[in-house]
């Protein structure tokens, strides 16, 4: 949770359950990571690494990739691996490939969805590479912002697919590019 003067707040669910759970069902983007995992020195250099988005945002995103039934989807970002479960949900799982750049991350995510039996493959590396293992997708996302669109989507990307992702420039802030 972030503090009126932009600080953030730790938030534990085996601690705090009620204010964890009005934090993870809240219409707001959650951190939910801190420094890649490791420990900072002062509460000042404590930067966010890894975030959920606003469920807004999720249901902007998944309503842009007009998904179906059986298509393939590539997601890039597993993060917590909560969106890739929902793109399980809708296309199945078998369907969905998740990469994340950060190991421990995508271990907790993987074990998160093979216990919820979800089928989603996770994979660790670069989201930039995209995920050669089973393409052409019918649908790549990612959940982190680009500058431009990687190549490497577009090769991996059936003729007639959609790439869905929030995007930056040095004019703009944020927006989402399909």
């Amino acid at each position: 949770m972030e503090r009126d003067d932009g600080g953030l707040v730790p938030c534990e669910l085996r601690d705090e359950p009620e204010r964890w759970c009005e934090a993870a069902y809240a219409n707001a983007p959650v951190v939910t990571q801190l420094n890649d995992g490791a420990e900072a020195d002062a509460e000042e250099d404590a930067l966010p690494s890894s975030s959920a988005s606003s469920p807004a945002m999720v249901v902007r995103m998944l309503e842009d990739l007009d998904l179906r039934e059986g298509l393939s989807v590539l997601e890039i970002g597993t993060g917590t691996g909560w969106n890739a479960a929902l793109l399980a949900h809708r296309v199945g799982g078998e369907n969905v490939t998740s990469i994340e750049i950060d190991a421990a991350l995508a271990r907790h995510a993987r074990g998160g969805l093979h216990a919820a039996g979800s089928g989603v493959e996770v994979v660790c590396g670069d989201g930039s590479r995209g995920w050669p293992g089973r393409q052409p997708y019918d649908r790549i996302v990612a959940t982190c912002a680009v500058r431009r669109v990687p190549v490497a989507w577009i090769e991996q990307t059936r003729p007639g697919g959609v790439i869905v992702t929030p995007w930056d420039s040095p004019m703009l802030d944020w927006g989402m590019l399909r």
